[in-house]
């Protein structure tokens, strides 16, 4: 697996320390991290303490390896990293996609297994979707995230091997966790929202807790930091203290956090999944134009609490209890084991 990605996201460092333990259950796992930084690589080992070798090479001589490896007659499999994807390519990411498209075809008739799993599909351009219908058709197994990335790519002709949830389920627990603060937990991306989301997240909280309430702002992707910052000044200015914690650099300084929390606001799936596996229930806030690759996993899980961000109109949020966080850990279990047998149909 080559695990280049986004490195200031810790979630994105769950997902593919995730995805090294799954299939370190079936074969020796080596990760390339070439171009990786240090700190990403650290997360990465954070993430799982399974075994697996870590070495500094490129696409191309994982490729020349793995074909050495068939041509002794070893099975070998080639994995591609999880997570969401959308938005447009360049010329030149288009060209070079398609050079991607075409080694992973060669991989195939060297009998070399090609896999993707735990990703989602949403707003592609008009080149994306060329080079992901291009990609599928490569892969050997190809395993969207969650039904409504699978309606997506049916309308588009994705083709897939089925729904296989996303890879930070397995980091829940099998014995349900219990959350032992009180905190209220608040992480939003704001970029694509400026300074109108910050204030209207604000206002949000102000019409929803008293001005004592246990607040902490959580930043666990880099450039949310200053939207997280911005949002503590606008909520001190209408008289509300809160905490802030900026937890961008380690997984386990985020699991502690949330571990002093009991309920966890927010735009950012992988701080949602994160602090529900540490006990605490999570309430997405979201834009249904936005944020398809959330509200897909939790319509998915059933009976979940979500907040339309677009349509507030003052209510105040919901605040559900330990209740609510042992039956999302439950449906998370579930999700867990689907994620296993998918996992066992590909390696045996």
């Amino acid at each position: 697996m080559h695990a280049k990605t986004q490195f200031d996201n810790v979630g994105d460092a769950l997902i593919v320390g995730q995805a090294v333990a799954l299939m370190s259950e079936h074969m020796n796992v080596v990760l390339s991290a070439k171009g990786i930084p240090a700190h990403f690589s650290e997360q990465i080992r954070e993430s799982t303490k399974a075994p697996y070798s870590e070495l500094d090479s490129g696409k191309a001589e994982i490729f020349l390896a793995l074909a050495l490896r068939r041509m002794h007659g070893l099975r070998s499999f080639y994995s591609l990293i999880p997570g969401g994807i959308n938005g447009e390519k360049s010329t030149g990411s288009y060209l070079s996609g398609i050079v991607y498209n075409l080694a992973l075809r060669i991989m195939s008739l060297f009998g070399i297994v090609t896999v993707q799993m735990g990703v989602s599909y949403d707003k592609l351009g008009v080149r994306h979707q060329k080079l992901v219908r291009g990609r599928a058709r490569a892969l050997s197994y190809h395993f969207v995230r969650d039904s409504q990335t699978d309606e997506y790519c049916r309308e588009r002709g994705i083709t897939h091997s089925g729904v296989a949830p996303d890879l930070a389920f397995l980091i829940f627990p099998d014995a349900s966790e219990k959350a032992s603060g009180r905190r209220l937990a608040f992480s939003f991306r704001t970029d694509r929202g400026g300074r109108a989301l910050i204030e209207k997240i604000g206002r949000m909280i102000a019409a929803s807790f008293a001005a004592d309430t246990d607040i902490v702002l959580v930043s666990q992707v880099a450039r949310d930091t200053p939207g997280m910052l911005e949002l503590q000044e606008f909520l001190s200015s209408l008289g509300m203290k809160c905490d802030f914690e900026d937890v961008t650099y380690s997984l386990d300084a985020a699991s502690k956090v949330y571990s002093t929390c009991s309920v966890i606001y927010s735009n950012r799936l992988h701080a949602l999944l994160l602090a529900a596996s540490n006990g605490v229930a999570p309430c997405p806030v979201i834009s249904a134009q936005v944020d398809r690759k959330i509200s897909g996993i939790f319509l998915d899980l059933g009976n979940c609490i979500s907040i339309e961000l677009d349509s507030w109109n003052g209510t105040p949020l919901p605040q559900p209890g330990l209740e609510y966080a042992r039956a999302f850990q439950k449906s998370a279990l579930m999700m867990k084991s689907r994620i296993k047998d998918v996992t066992r149909e590909i390696f045996h």
